[in-house]
């Protein structure tokens, strides 16, 4: 369900149900504008992921009137030990582009510092995961999502969620389950239609179809970019602990 590179979304085997990258990136650089920031550093895990990307997302932060730094660490150089050294003068807000690991350790290394900053991350990074590995986190962390807020959502799809996780399992909810249960429902839909005994070619030939279908009135319509959504949210984890927004 995260497959989130948008390399993906022509290949005709592949169903890319939530939004891309860009996109996430687009609405969380939107998000901070309209907030009246107008400078921001995105922190890549490593300077090859920097090397690749850095030029189109400084396109976009260009085009919202945002001055933007890519800042990865040095060859060798863990990243906890990376943030640990940021220049005093780097942006308030980091974007982090790296997995749930990887901001563990960054974040780790920000509040051993000390350093005020608010780090927003995209969908390669697990909630639950997160606060597992930083249980005392000092560092506001905004998370960027292709799915409603899986603790607070109010909308059908995330109280069927709900009701399912307490049935069937002993877990918290967290984004990358709701959207296994959004990307599973499609999936059972799709059966439905091919009958008790599909073959191989049958599957593949329904998912070439890319039909619009709504999983718990949650609308999944692959027909304008290839990708079933292009939803995304942000919740905030405070310093207390406490998951804020939609």
């Amino acid at each position: 369900p995260w497959l989130f590179d948008t390399q993906h979304d022509a290949d005709p085997r592949l169903l890319t149900f939530f939004a891309s990258r860009e996109q996430q990136l687009r609405s969380a650089m939107q998000s901070l504008a309209a907030a009246g920031v107008s400078e921001l550093a995105l922190a890549y895990p490593d300077a090859r992921m920097a090397k690749d990307t850095a030029a189109s997302a400084q396109a976009l932060a260009s085009s919202l009137q945002m001055k933007m730094r890519a800042i990865a660490p040095a060859a060798g150089q863990g990243l906890q030990d990376f943030a640990a050294r940021l220049p005093a003068g780097t942006p308030f807000h980091l974007v982090f582009m790296g997995t749930s690991v990887e901001l563990a350790q960054f974040v780790r290394g920000l509040g051993a510092r000390g350093a005020q900053r608010i780090v927003v991350c995209l969908t390669g990074v697990d909630p639950t995961t997160f606060t597992q590995l930083v249980p005392d986190n000092r560092v506001p962390v905004v998370f960027t999502q292709g799915v409603p807020n899986p603790h607070s959502g109010r909308v059908p799809v995330v109280r069927s969620y709900r009701q399912a996780l307490s049935r069937f399992f002993d877990e918290a909810p967290s984004p990358v389950s709701l959207a296994g249960y959004v990307a599973g429902g499609y999936a059972a839909q799709m059966f439905a239609r091919l009958g008790a005994t599909p073959s191989r070619a049958q599957v593949l030939a329904e998912v070439q179809q890319r039909r619009s279908a709504s999983v718990d009135e949650w609308p999944l319509s692959f027909e304008a970019s290839g990708r079933g959504s292009t939803f995304v949210a942000q919740m905030l984890l405070n310093t207390r602990g406490q998951f804020i927004g939609s």
